[in-house]
Formats: structure tokens, sequence, C-alpha cells
């Protein structure tokens, strides 16, 4: 439901926020961040939902919204001085990994940020290219080009992994 700027977010409105969308902004946290993190990223969003202000002018924008809070805490995350201190890299667990193609995922996290949330959110989240360019926040003409080049170079990233894997068998 939408609300105008004077009206407060009463309970049953927060927990239909949540019910929808938590889920989805957790994958998409869980797939920048580690587990823990990714649950205080979602926390941390939902809790700016909750004190903002802002209007939406429908669900679509509301969800866009969300899922941009998201990857800003994310890109927040990893900018922060105490992750560029640590030698060792958080270790990842999949995020809505399909059992038949969980090296995919893996690899789509090796991508550039931009081009990994851009095919993550088109083929994880089933997530149209106009609704992952209100989240980037580009037009969807980028939208098109990011997940063009994104499985040219996952595609890159696959073949070599797949002739790496043939090499250190033989």
């Amino acid at each position: 439901m939408i609300h105008p700027q004077t009206a407060r977010l009463s309970n049953e409105d927060i927990e239909a926020v949540v019910r929808r969308h938590a889920d989805g902004m957790y994958r998409l946290a869980l797939h920048h961040c580690d587990r823990c993190q990714a649950q205080d990223i979602v926390q941390e969003a939902l809790l700016r939902f909750i004190q903002s202000e802002k209007v939406f002018k429908d669900e679509e924008h509301q969800k866009a919204w969300l899922y941009r809070v998201v990857l800003n805490l994310c890109t927040d995350y990893h900018r922060h001085w105490w992750q560029k201190m640590r030698s060792d890299p958080p270790v990842q667990e999949p995020a809505a990994s399909r059992p038949e193609q969980p090296a995919v995922l893996e690899e789509i996290r090796l991508l550039d940020f931009r081009e990994g949330t851009a095919i993550y959110l088109h083929y994880y989240e089933s997530m149209t290219a106009a609704e992952i360019a209100g989240i980037l926040k580009c037009r969807t003409g980028t939208v098109y080009s990011l997940l063009s080049r994104g499985r040219a170079h996952l595609r890159q990233l696959l073949e070599n992994g797949e002739r790496k894997e043939a090499t250190d068998g033989a």
C-alpha cells in the first residue's frame, strides 16, 4: 500500500513489505556478502525503509528502492576500511544456488559488480530489464549491454574453468 508522506506505516504494512521483499533482498545481499553480513544488510535496509519518508509511485518503485538500498549497503560494506585490511576474503555461500549449476553462481560473483548484479537479478530473481534498470539507476539499453557483456565474460570464465579442470584431472 502506498502512503502519503504524512501517514506512518502500520505494522501490517511493514509486515507485508517484509513478506514480499525480504527473501529477495537477502538473496541479493548474499550474492555480494557472507551470510551474517547479508542478514545485517537486509535488516538495515528494512530499518531505513521504515524510517524513510519516501513516497513510492507503486509496488515496483518500492521494490527497486529496497533493492537499491541493499546494493548500496553491500558496496559500503566492501569499501569499509576493515574489509580492505582483511587478508582472506569472506567465504561466500551460494545465494539461491541451483543444484545443477552451483559453479555458475560462483563464476557470476567473479564478474564486474554491475554485470554480475544484472545477470543475477535477471536469471535468479527473474526480473525484467526495466526492473533492473530501476534498481541500477540506468537505462534499459544499458541493462541489455550489461547482460550481454556479462554473458560473454561468464562464458569466458566457464570455458577457462573447464579447461583448467580438464588439465588438472589429466
